[in-house]
């Protein structure tokens, strides 16, 4: 038969296993075991514990750096008051209190924003390097000209958006415009390449031209916008042959 922790008698117990009690204040027999605790008392440690629990729960995201340091400052502005004969209420303590913690976290609230901000900065000007170099890259291997490199770069600005590391581009919508594939966006290299027709004045050199002689009958096709009244009418004529 199992031992008791406690018991209100030691009347009907063998003599040897009576020695193993001793009686406590209040009266009851608790059985002499080290370590052991009875049950009223840890259910008094649990229900104090949860208690504490709570009281912390209130106290939960405070600075205990600046709790001591606005403690610290409410004492000595008491000293003060005192020794010129003055005292401070309960209620204007709690005022004062309340007031500092309002200026506190105020202060707090405009770090966060200034933070905030200063990562938009770094985040804008980060998107425009990657988006800027991508452009710049392309644009050189596709003949732009080098003093058309920030008419290209600007003209870019207004399409492309940083998207996972890449230098995406979207329409007037804000629908991403995707390449010829259908299926993946288009390329700062293909946008380029679609320049020649819109700007052809920023290239060094007219699309699919050949070999570096002159003239309209050679290998070079220049844009009809560059070519003089009489290259005009020679190009006609070359059409006109060709078929």
């Amino acid at each position: 038969m199992p031992l008791k922790f406690s018991l209100a008698s030691l009347e009907g117990l063998d003599e040897n296993i009576a020695k193993l009690y001793e009686k406590a204040d209040d009266g009851k027999y608790y059985l002499q075991v080290e370590g052991a605790v009875a049950k009223s008392r840890l259910d008094e440690f649990r229900d104090k514990n949860i208690e504490l629990s709570k009281q912390l729960e209130t106290f939960k995201g405070v600075d205990v750096e600046e709790y001591k340091k606005l403690k610290t400052e409410v004492s000595e502005l008491r000293a003060q008051l005192e020794k010129k004969g003055d005292r401070l209420t309960d209620e204007q303590i709690d005022a004062m209190l309340q007031e500092r913690t309002k200026s506190m976290k105020t202060e707090f609230e405009n770090q966060i924003k200034e933070r905030d901000e200063q990562i938009g900065i770094m985040t804008r000007q980060l998107e425009s390097l990657v988006i800027d170099n991508a452009v710049r890259e392309a644009a050189l291997a596709n003949d732009v000209v080098k003093t058309a490199l920030e008419d290209v770069v600007l003209r870019a600005k207004t399409i492309f958006r940083l998207q996972d590391g890449q230098a995406v581009p979207f329409d007037k919508k804000g629908q991403m415009i995707y390449g010829k594939d259908g299926a993946s966006p288009m390329s700062p290299a293909e946008w380029i390449k679609g320049l020649r027709t819109e700007a052809p004045h920023l290239f060094s050199k007219p699309s699919g031209s050949g070999s570096s002689g002159g003239g309209v009958g050679s290998g070079n096709v220049l844009d009809r916008s560059a070519m003089t009244p009489l290259q005009k009418v020679a190009a006609g004529l070359a059409s006109r042959n060709q078929k």
